[in-house]
């Protein structure tokens, strides 16, 4: 028995570009500024109000989408970086809150809440720094005032833990 295999020519096969889009991207129309404004505000409230309810994973849902228009948007950074250090998800807490001081480097509500997920994250010394910051910005900032005691607390206690668990070397002769 013989088996002859046939080799098919090529075709050049046309087809749009969405047929390789994502189907997971939510592709919205073009919007003008303002109908752009419009939504981010909307879905920035909607959030909020999801966030006061303890909706946490539907307001950071919406925020998300609100940063896709407007990924430069400090203020919806940092309500992310506040719901999760409400859940206890300190290392994305430190990278909205990140994110917001690198979108808003003069706004001092930003490195508060970076200086608390860094703190939570166990990184007292950057926090001292975030802090610091915070209170360049904003001399009068109430939050920062009553915050920053506990951290330099936090960051003599852990020099002090350092000085006395140093390990002596030995040098060689």
């Amino acid at each position: 028995m013989s088996v002859s295999l046939r080799v098919a020519k090529k075709r050049r096969v046309e087809a749009p570009a969405a047929a390789f889009a994502d189907p997971d991207d939510d592709v919205e129309p073009t919007l003008s500024t303002e109908e752009e404004d419009e939504q981010v505000q909307k879905l920035k409230d909607e959030g909020f109000e999801k966030a006061e309810g303890k909706e946490y994973s539907s307001a950071i849902r919406l925020w998300d989408m609100a940063l896709k228009l407007r990924p430069q948007y400090a203020a919806l950074h940092e309500m992310k970086a506040q719901v999760f250090l409400e859940v206890k998800q300190y290392w994305p807490a430190v990278q909205s809150a990140t994110s917001a001081t690198v979108a808003e480097p003069s706004w001092a509500p930003g490195f508060v809440t970076l200086a608390r997920a860094q703190y939570n994250f166990g990184e007292p010394e950057e926090a001292l720094k975030s802090m610091d910051e915070a209170l360049r910005l904003e001399p009068s900032n109430e939050d920062a005032l009553a915050e920053i005691g506990e951290i330099r607390m936090q960051v003599q206690h852990r020099k002090q833990e350092n000085h006395h668990t140093r390990v002596p070397t030995i040098e060689p002769d």
